[in-house]
């Protein structure tokens, strides 16, 4: 069993890998790469059995909404592909975790932009992709 936990964690991180990669270039999260980690969420259910269905459930909301609240109030602050990242991977990784990686991932977003607003490279009313960061914070909290 350990190694269907290691091949379902690699290939999550590939997926991972995937969309910080695209979202960087592009601005974007492809579904097709959601849709991957939906069928890895399916097989987790069976290689991680100690994260039970409700948990999977409350994890597919508990950062979601909350984005989906914040980018209807103030509209661009986050994309439709980093809502949908979030959801996807809650149900892979259940809440606890998914709130683990959005909370790694917001805080290193904020450093990322505070060094890029002290460069100069970037203004205030610039944006950044974001999938990237919560990529690496699903990649951290994965292994917290």
């Amino acid at each position: 069993m350990i190694h269907a936990k290691g091949l379902l964690v690699f290939a999550f991180l590939a997926v991972l890998m995937s969309v910080s990669v695209t979202d960087w270039y592009t601005n974007s999260i492809s579904d097709r790469f959601l849709f991957v980690i939906v069928i890895l969420g399916a097989a987790s259910m069976w290689v991680f059995p100690e994260t039970g269905i409700v948990e999977r459930m409350y994890g597919t909301i508990v950062i979601s909404i909350p984005m989906l609240a914040v980018s209807i109030l103030a509209p661009g602050a986050f994309g439709g592909g980093d809502i949908k990242l979030m959801a996807v991977c809650g149900w892979l990784v259940g809440w606890r975790t998914n709130i683990y990686a959005a909370l790694i991932g917001l805080f290193a977003a904020g450093c990322y932009c505070s060094v890029q607003l002290i460069r100069g490279k970037i203004t205030r009313n610039d944006t950044i992709a974001f999938g990237p960061f919560l990529a690496l914070g699903l990649a951290a909290a994965v292994f917290a």
